[in-house]
């Protein structure tokens, strides 16, 4: 048996939400009794109830209501016209609604701070992950970003403004904020160090 494939990673939200697309869909229902109000089941999930719209076919003088009606069992409307109006046998009700696109996806996310792996679709065999986990023990200076006003950068140079004679200069590097907390510098992109001291040691 051949692994169904995974190729396309999305950004982790819940292991869930991030895999969900909706289109839209039509179906038709033949009625095969005279009545005021009829019960019919569809067939797709999550349907936005927002999206439904319901009508008797050619018969667009006929006012039709509806109720929608959602659960864990079922999906389904109740549709019902004015009373001393008749849904005919074999009239024909068109209902169009937008719903949970349930074909095969090729989509996963990682949630790389718990270590998770999730799929859009269920494997059609066992799986089974191998990862490799490092600590990594590191003897170094701890580098301090200098304030924006005690340097200036150009394309060539990097100038200390408020020089101090009893501080250790190693270098200088810009650091450009994109969002709240992932910054950018000319050597290190988008990486996260945590650290904990142990005297002369630094554990990453």
């Amino acid at each position: 048996m051949i692994l169904q494939k995974y190729l396309t990673e999305v950004s982790f939200k819940d292991g869930s939400s991030e895999f969900k697309t909706y289109r839209s869909y039509e179906k038709n229902f033949i009625i095969e009794e005279t009545t005021r109000s009829v019960t019919l089941k569809l067939e797709h999930k999550e349907i936005l109830d927002t999206s439904l719209e319901v009508s008797i076919k050619e018969r667009y003088d006929v006012p039709v209501y509806f109720k929608y009606i959602s659960d864990n069992e079922t999906d389904t409307i109740e549709v019902y016209v004015d009373e001393g109006t008749l849904i005919l046998k074999e009239d024909v009700i068109e209902v169009r609604y937008t719903a949970l696109n349930e074909a095969i996806s090729d989509l996963y996310s990682v949630d790389y701070e718990n270590g998770v792996l999730y799929l859009a679709t269920p494997p059609n065999i066992d799986l089974g992950i191998e990862y490799d986990a490092y600590n990594v023990l590191v003897k170094a200076k701890r580098a301090e970003q200098l304030e924006a006003d005690n340097y200036k950068l150009t394309e060539t140079d990097a100038t200390i403004l408020n020089y101090k004679a009893n501080t250790s200069y190693d270098f200088v590097y810009g650091v450009t904020k994109e969002i709240s907390d992932t910054y950018i510098t000319p050597l290190i992109n988008n990486i996260k160090v945590n650290y904990i001291n142990t005297s002369e040691e630094e554990s990453l």
